[in-house]
């Protein structure tokens, strides 16, 4: 079946989203859970959540869609509604779905819903890499009115909820779950974790001490320089632990690579705003050469812009740029 786009699946006029829920037409408010312009996607959630029971079958359904904006919207309006026939699909959907807003989203509708089975659910998403689905399962256990027992507990719910200072009050009960944070995806996670380990007053791992000196982020790699003493690690071993680092430094033969084949992408590489901008001009520009007459242009102007066959870059330009590029990540300084 041949999929339609959204822009041609509906008319160019605003749809009426009020008359539509007043007529309770389930179906099409379910397909403008797709429709190009946000503000139509989140009337329709909003109006779908009004009509009750009668939308959880259309919802669900709409759950199974491989369009993020629909599924979305489906679980916005799901924990509207607060219909238990929902908590199962959204804990699957927490647990399994490969998106992490599809995740968030679903821990926090569980928390509107307020069906206890979704505790355990939740609590395991504590765990889970991605910082935002952790905080929307702690903000959706409290709503559930789970309560920490433990130190522990009470550790992992902070750090979801991002609640630094108040870890402090825990002291060493937080220590074992910071250490696991050292090697968050998130780098300020693992700074803020390397930051109250070190005012904690504990004796770091050694292992622990490595791991956050050969961070990739030279933010938590420096808060490591400063907690170092912490992990009883001599002085004159820094250099040699940072040394152990991942390099993340900019190669010079890619960005010259970059620029010689395709000029302006070679600065974009290299993190400088105007990159893709010079891309833009050199292709229009060549575009315009390209399109009039070489006897308009003259001998010099067609030789100047002498092209390798297959390679649609001028070849003097592309060498000045190209080593222009290399230059730059030459000089710029290692993460």
């Amino acid at each position: 079946m041949i999929s339609i786009p959204n822009f041609l699946r509906f008319g160019s006029a605003p749809p009426d989203i009020e008359n539509l829920r007043q007529g309770k037409d389930i179906q099409l408010l379910t397909r403008l859970l797709q429709h190009p312009d946000l503000t139509v996607q989140w009337k329709a959630a909003e109006a779908l959540g009004t009509l009750g029971t009668d939308a959880v079958d259309y919802l669900l359904n709409a759950l199974l869609e491989h369009d993020l904006s629909a599924k979305l919207g489906a679980i916005e309006a799901l924990a509207d509604i607060k219909d238990p026939r929902a908590v199962n699909p959204l804990i699957n959907l927490l647990n399994y779905d490969k998106s992490r807003e599809i995740q968030w989203a679903s821990a926090l509708a569980l928390g509107e819903i307020g069906d206890p089975a979704a505790i355990d659910p939740l609590w395991d998403a504590l765990w889970n890499t991605d910082k935002y689905v952790r905080y929307g399962s702690a903000v959706a256990l409290q709503r559930l009115g789970w309560v920490p027992v433990t130190p522990e507990e009470k550790t992992w719910q902070m750090i979801a909820l991002q609640d630094w200072k108040g870890i402090i009050s825990l002291e060493k009960a937080a220590t074992d779950p910071l250490f696991r944070m050292v090697t968050d995806p998130d780098p300020d996670v693992r700074y803020h974790a390397i930051e109250i380990l070190e005012r904690l007053r504990v004796v770091l791992p050694q292992d622990i001490c490595g791991k956050m000196l050969r961070d990739t982020d030279v933010k938590v790699r420096w808060k490591a320089i400063t907690a170092a003493k912490k992990c009883r690690v001599p002085i004159p071993y820094l250099p040699w632990a940072l040394s152990k680092r991942i390099r993340v430094k900019k190669s010079p033969g890619a960005a010259a690579l970059l620029n010689f084949m395709f000029l302006g992408l070679g600065y974009n590489y290299l993190g400088k705003w105007w990159g893709f901008l010079v891309f833009q001009i050199y292709m229009t520009t060549l575009l315009m050469f390209t399109l009039w007459p070489v006897e308009m242009i003259g001998t010099f102007i067609f030789l100047l812009f002498f092209q390798i066959p297959g390679i649609p870059i001028p070849l003097p330009i592309s060498v000045i740029f190209a080593i222009h590029a290399w230059d730059i990540a030459r000089k710029m300084p290692e993460l």
